[in-house]
């Protein structure tokens, strides 16, 4: 005796032709369909597959772009930016395997100065603020990994917070 599964199963009670012709023009609105009787879960305009549970139809966005079990896993090339690392590492002479573009200590409030929290400090900033003691420590090591990013990406820190760049 096998399990028949009975919470579900998938109808046809719209011709596949209608609905091939009604996704042409994206027809489907979301929300219920009075005409057809089904519940449209698709934003697309577009349905694929009706389902009905306990006689509730709800229409399902199609299935476009779905690989079979057939289809492999292929590598994706890397963005020509990361291609040369290495080699932009060693022309700023950076090690590759310690750079790191961020790291959570650093992007702490303390490490930021004085003179720029208290640009931002208002009266609702104050409660993220209340605890802050700056330390220079922190605030080197930001200034280090700034660095190391802004010579790599071939950017400036000003191109980003311009605001900021002033105390790094």
């Amino acid at each position: 005796m096998s399990y028949k599964q009975t919470l579900y199963k998938i109808i046809e009670p719209i011709k596949r032709t209608t609905i091939h012709r009604l996704n042409k023009k994206k027809y489907w609105e979301y929300g219920y369909n009075k005409e057809h009787d089904v519940v449209v879960i698709s934003k697309t305009g577009k349905i694929g597959d009706i389902y009905e549970i306990q006689n509730l139809k709800i229409a399902l966005p199609p299935a476009e772009d779905v690989y079979s079990k057939h289809d492999k896993w292929v590598a994706t090339d890397y963005p020509k930016e990361l291609k040369n690392i290495k080699s932009m590492c060693d022309k700023y002479n950076l090690h590759h395997s310690a750079f790191k573009i961020f790291e959570p200590n650093e992007f702490t409030l303390d490490a930021l100065p004085p003179d720029y929290i208290d640009i931002y400090t208002d009266d609702y900033n104050v409660q993220f603020t209340k605890d802050y003691t700056y330390n220079l420590e922190l605030h080197n090591k930001l200034k280090q990994i700034t660095s190391k990013q802004d010579k790599l990406l071939h950017t400036q820190i000003e191109d980003y917070i311009p605001e900021l760049a002033k105390w790094i």
